[in-house]
């Protein structure tokens, strides 16, 4: 009975060392065969991101310009605008300043009334009696509308001075030459209340304040 069983286990024994070889070797090859297939897997990873690394960084950079250099080269409506505008204003200011200014300048001729529609009045201030009245005739012989000759109570004077009311300056120093008066130095505009020294007095666009120098 002992030999029999010690026999028996014998052959299990050599049978499970057997089985466990096989799978151990088994398991030693899978072991090689998925470490080559990782490393493979590594190797081409590493590829993959070395050739990817560099590819995808430089696109971007260079798309960046590409675009910007291709647009500003070859737009032609920018640059044709930009010559267009001040060509435009150029052209106007001159033509609109220039135009205006000489027609009024040349149209402006200043020339005095006719002596038929300007009033004057003589005023006496010496004591030579009716001078007033005779340089009235004078100045109606001209022309003018004479008013009634008057006497001025305000001093005598000298020189004749000619007054005359605002619009009235050209009027007054046509009169003074007529006069043989210095058109400049003989001319005044109207004293402020005339009337104060000038009996009947009447408001005439010029007033003449007969001075010693032409009473006779």
């Amino acid at each position: 009975m002992s030999p029999g069983r010690h026999a028996s286990d014998d052959s299990s024994f050599a049978r499970s060392a057997g089985g466990a070889a096989t799978r151990g070797i088994i398991l030693i090859v899978v072991a090689v065969l998925v470490g080559v297939v990782l490393i493979a897997t590594a190797v081409d990873d590493t590829n993959q991101i070395t050739a990817a690394g560099p590819g995808t960084t430089a696109p971007p950079a260079t798309a960046a310009p590409t675009d910007t250099s291709p647009t500003t080269a070859g737009d032609p409506s920018a640059p044709a605008t930009t010559a267009a505008t001040p060509a435009t204003t150029a052209a106007a200011a001159p033509t609109d300043t220039g135009a205006a200014t000489p027609t009024t300048t040349a149209g402006a001729v200043f020339e005095p009334r006719p002596n038929s529609v300007v009033s004057v009045q003589v005023a006496n201030t010496t004591r030579v009696g009716g001078a007033a009245g005779r340089m009235t005739d004078t100045l109606k012989a001209q022309g003018y509308v004479t008013l009634t000759a008057v006497t001025d109570t305000g001093g005598v004077q000298a020189i004749t001075k000619i007054h005359h009311v605002g619009g009235y300056l050209l009027e007054a120093q046509k009169m003074a030459g007529l006069l043989s008066l210095d058109p400049e130095a003989s001319v005044f505009s109207m004293p402020s209340n005339p009337g104060a020294t000038i009996s009947d007095y009447a408001e005439p666009n010029i007033l003449v304040l007969l001075g010693s120098e032409l009473a006779n």
